[in-house]
């Protein structure tokens, strides 16, 4: 395998899934439906303001360090608004280097006051006008996504509309019944365990008595893969104690340790999760597409097209169907 490809190979496309909710600025507990908010304005309507508001002004952070613009919308329909935008960095002035033969040369000087910029795919979503919450699914990479410069972006716009009467939150969609669908339709392909400290045993294996020494900054992780076959009975066990309320960990004891968390690796219609089985009340709808995704070999840019069929169908099939 070349360089190239092996570069490729490392690209992670993810599709994180958010609410947005909308309250007073003085009751901090109550959420309004989206037709108490916007009585006159439908939901194409104001995100059309929206996609408007960027295209006539590129967003830019109050630091001047990232900027957010619209590049392209992919469609538009009664509920769903989704497209591509840009989001740029900048910050020391950098250089872009190129290997010829064995040497390397400089080709271009990106200054201080100019973006580096990478594409992302957006998808906003109002299942129904009672609705308190639009979805928001953010596509991103391995390591860096778009998230926040463009809550940033969009809680500017519901001030300049709103003023201070109405503000609005992200957050983490969480799907505690996507938690039982996955484990019972997916295969577990590898079981992890984390312990924040390091038991007394493994202390000693390392030779860390010394008390000067600041165990807190250690942590263990063990891992069991599972070649073909899957962890049948492991299931079977999860689908007990979650019956039973009993923590998934207590299944696992091990002497001089305790471990804490535990996690499954979960593959699924060609997709794969991560199931924290320490808080399955707690699952956040997140998903690794890299699989569907199609990257363009010269770019590496994700096939947008695609994965914006990859979100409609997460936004249908899994989030509508287990939220509503």
């Amino acid at each position: 395998m070349n360089n190239k490809q092996e570069k490729r190979k490392e690209i992670s496309i993810g599709i994180n899934c958010y609410t947005i909710r909308f309250r007073m600025f003085v009751e901090k507990d109550k959420y309004l439906t989206y037709e108490e908010v916007f009585p006159e304005r439908d939901f194409n309507t104001l995100m059309g303001e929206f996609i408007k508001s960027l295209e006539t002004t590129t967003y830019t952070t109050r630091d001047q360090n990232r900027i957010l613009y619209i590049e392209k919308i992919l469609s538009v329909t009664h509920n769903i608004l989704s497209g591509v935008v840009r989001k740029g960095y900048s910050g020391q002035e950098t250089y872009v280097d190129e290997i010829k033969g064995s040497k390397v040369s400089t080709v271009m000087t990106i200054k201080r006051d100019q973006y580096n910029t990478i594409p992302f795919f957006f998808l906003l979503s109002l299942p129904n006008t009672k609705s308190s919450s639009i979805f928001f699914l953010a596509q991103s990479y391995k390591q860096y996504g778009f998230k926040e410069v463009f809550e940033e972006a969009f809680k500017q716009f519901i001030f300049t509309k709103m003023h201070e009467t109405i503000t609005c939150e992200f957050g983490t969609l969480s799907v505690p019944s996507l938690f039982n669908k996955l484990l019972e339709h997916g295969k577990i392909k590898k079981l992890r365990f984390k312990s924040h400290s390091l038991g007394t045993n493994m202390e000693n294996l390392l030779d860390l008595g010394q008390d000067d020494i600041d165990k807190s900054l250690y942590e263990v992780e063990m891992s069991i893969k599972s070649r073909k076959r899957g962890f049948m009975g492991i299931k079977k066990k999860i689908n007990q104690l979650n019956s039973s309320c009993t923590p998934f960990i207590e299944l696992f004891k091990m002497e001089g340790i305790d471990f804490e968390e535990a996690f499954a690796d979960i593959s699924i219609g060609g997709r794969k999760r991560t199931l924290n089985l320490s808080n399955p009340g707690d699952f956040a709808a997140s998903y690794d597409i890299t699989s569907k995704a199609g990257l363009n070999r010269s770019t590496n840019h994700p096939d947008f097209v695609k994965v914006e069929k990859e979100a409609i169908d997460l936004l249908k099939n899994d989030i509508i169907g287990n939220v509503l």
